[in-house]
């Protein structure tokens, strides 16, 4: 069995569904199946009651639920005291693939070049695996958009900016404007990213926090979001810098108003936090 099962496992114990369950750690529920099918097969002992619509754990759950516990606890006892044992000139950094658009990558460059004796290694992930590898101890430090309860309690720091806009084909009627409001696009098919991102769940909270209820979203990829554009298929709302990546022809973008940041940060843990981390991490806050 494997840390990555037991993690599933105690999820869905502590959850009434599975999809609740899949949803807390960021992984599709298929996959959280996968895993703990796995688990039942390895221990020939079945662990859930699927006859039930929510997830049921047998007798042999309830008992092995309560050592689960017991195992993950110790897990991350066991890794913290290794903490101070890991080599203090290596850095790993686990990072949501947007260095380059916010020129970090060469800030980073930068950085090694006036360390030599500091070894960076870089990690680009999409949002699922950064949270199940920041878990499993992968990483001194993570580069993110926010968007998981569970960095709040983590150190951080603002690495870059950058603000949500208004993404549309030059010849719509909103097009000419210099700003726009969320009200403004009540009526529009509006294109987001992938529900799985950083940047859709920002998006989903300011909606929530401005009674804003647009009337159709769809969700795609970037590329897909700005091709969709092109054939007068809606408007997107995607970070400033995406739009400067992948813009096409005929296509503008419109800032909000009031704006609508979306930081860049860079995240450890404070007890954690080796003196070649804490020097990166200052070295970006103040570039």
């Amino acid at each position: 069995m494997t840390i990555e099962q037991l993690a599933c496992f105690q999820a869905i114990t502590e959850h009434d569904t599975f999809l609740k369950a899949a949803d807390s750690l960021h992984i599709s529920q298929s996959s959280l199946s996968k895993q703990l099918k796995k688990l039942e097969e390895e221990l020939g002992i079945q662990l859930i009651d699927r006859s039930k619509r929510s997830a049921s754990l047998t007798e042999a759950g309830e008992i092995f639920a309560a050592d689960v516990k017991l195992l993950l606890l110790q897990y991350q006892l066991s890794l913290s005291h290794l903490v101070r044992f890991r080599n203090a000139s290596s850095i790993r950094i686990g990072t949501l693939p947007l260095l380059g658009q916010y020129h970090l990558s060469e800030k980073i460059a930068a950085f090694s070049e006036t360390h030599p004796d500091i070894r960076i290694e870089l990690n680009d992930v999409e949002e699922s695996a950064l949270v199940e590898d920041w878990r499993a101890g992968k990483y001194d430090l993570l580069i993110s958009r926010p968007f998981s309860p569970e960095f709040e309690s983590l150190h951080s720091v603002v690495i870059a900016r950058d603000e949500l806009v208004a993404v549309m084909h030059e010849a719509h009627p909103l097009a000419s404007s210099d700003h726009i409001g969320l009200s403004d696009l009540r009526t529009e098919s509006l294109l987001l990213m992938k529900p799985y991102t950083a940047v859709y769940k920002h998006c989903q909270r300011i909606f929530l926090e401005n009674d804003f209820s647009p009337e159709e979203i769809n969700t795609s990829r970037l590329e897909t979001i700005f091709s969709r554009i092109v054939s007068g298929g809606g408007i997107g709302i995607v970070p400033y810098r995406n739009y400067m990546l992948f813009r096409q022809p005929h296509l503008t973008a419109i800032p909000f108003s009031p704006a609508i940041p979306l930081e860049i940060r860079m995240y450890a843990a404070e007890n954690g936090l080796s003196a070649p981390a804490g020097a990166l991490m200052q070295t970006l806050a103040k570039s």
